[in-house]
């Protein structure tokens, strides 16, 4: 006993002491079956922790489920007729949970089962594939709402000499690029007003929205910046001028209420007028 102010210390009695008891854990896996949800099969363990302490003992279970997730031949099932397919499609076709298919599509994509268009679309590949997947087509859907213009439907018509790789369009959104196993897709901002002038163009691997030839050469015009003076017009070697109506490209450069592009439309068609004379002499 220590002294204290007031003399030595009384020391408790026996009854009152605390007794300190020594905490002891022990653990045990038990298996408890297979419990099938939403078409999935999850693995039920337990865990028990028992603690032995004065005065009782307490089990604690903890459960664990494991979910195994559904088959990539399902997947091939569900979606080899679509050619290409988003996130939320496949949450609606297949009732499965989220996170579960965000874990799989992810495991998929690792292991070169799944093509990724972007984020959350994606596409089997090819030797899975029905249906053939239109790069065109494919366009439109990365990135709604847009209609392909400008360079690569210039090439497509044949008004330029170049073949364009890159799939370029333009949509009301804010500029964007995606890259995948099928191409290049640039997407230029074009306000409300001026998104017109396109029409559905339909092959056998699927229809796409692309400009009228038209709209083409004014969504070009309109989105790369600076005077389209004659030296500029004849760098890119504008040809197939028989593609174009001269009063619907006028029609539709006056909806842009742009002097520039006037300018440009009357460069333009001054230009197709000596081409057409030289053609005739």
């Amino acid at each position: 006993m220590k002294p204290t102010r007031f003399g030595r210390e009384k020391a408790n009695p026996p009854h009152t002491r605390r007794r300190r008891h020594p905490l002891r854990v022990t653990t045990e896996w038990s298996r408890e079956g297979h419990i099938p949800a939403h078409g999935n099969t999850y693995s039920s363990n337990a865990l028990v922790a028992r603690f032995h302490t004065f005065p009782r003992t307490v089990d604690i279970t903890i459960h664990f489920c494991i979910l195994t997730g559904m088959n990539y031949e399902k997947l091939i099932e569900l979606t080899a007729d679509r050619g290409w397919f988003d996130f939320a499609t496949l949450v609606q076709i297949t009732d499965e949970q989220r996170h579960s298919l965000q874990v799989q599509l992810h495991r998929w994509l690792k292991s070169g089962k799944l093509l990724s268009l972007r984020r959350g679309m994606y596409a089997l590949p090819e030797r899975f594939r029905k249906r053939p997947l239109d790069p065109m087509e494919l366009a439109n859907r990365i990135y709604a709402p847009s209609y392909l213009s400008t360079h690569w439907v210039l090439g497509y018509y044949g008004m330029i000499p170049e073949q364009v790789h890159r799939y370029t369009s333009v949509t009301r959104r804010k500029p964007a690029r995606f890259e995948n196993e099928f191409g290049t897709f640039d997407y230029r901002n074009l306000k409300a007003e001026a998104f017109f002038g396109y029409q559905t163009i339909s092959s056998k691997r699927g229809s796409a929205l692309v400009a009228e030839p038209e709209k083409a050469l004014l969504d070009l015009w309109h989105l790369e910046s600076g005077n389209w003076h004659r030296a500029r017009m004849e760098a890119m070697r504008f040809q197939g001028f028989d593609n174009v109506d001269a009063k619907r490209l006028e029609d539709y450069a006056s909806r842009f209420a742009s002097p520039r592009i006037e300018a440009a439309v009357e460069t333009w068609l001054a230009l197709r007028e000596e081409q057409q004379e030289g053609l005739e002499l």
